[in-house]
């Protein structure tokens, strides 16, 4: 099966997430989260549905959300 385009899913729901967790690696997946939640993360858009949602979706993929923030660009306003 082919899932390259698995990454560019943007609200992915908690069967694509653990199809993510079980095919690509750790590396791919922060890369993933990282861009994913950027935008919200720089421009003060996070609401806390969207935290919980971020925070959700770290520990079905099994990642460690600093790890994910960290990956992030920082444009001066985190």
């Amino acid at each position: 099966m082919e899932y390259k385009n698995l990454l560019e899913v943007q609200n992915p729901t908690k069967g694509q997430l653990i199809l993510i967790r079980d095919t690509y690696s750790q590396d791919d997946i922060i890369e993933y989260m990282s861009c994913r939640w950027e935008y919200k993360f720089n421009y003060g858009k996070l609401t806390e549905k969207d935290l919980h949602k971020f925070h959700s979706e770290c520990d079905i993929l099994k990642v460690d959300s600093f790890e994910v923030t960290s990956n992030m660009n920082d444009y001066g306003l985190i």
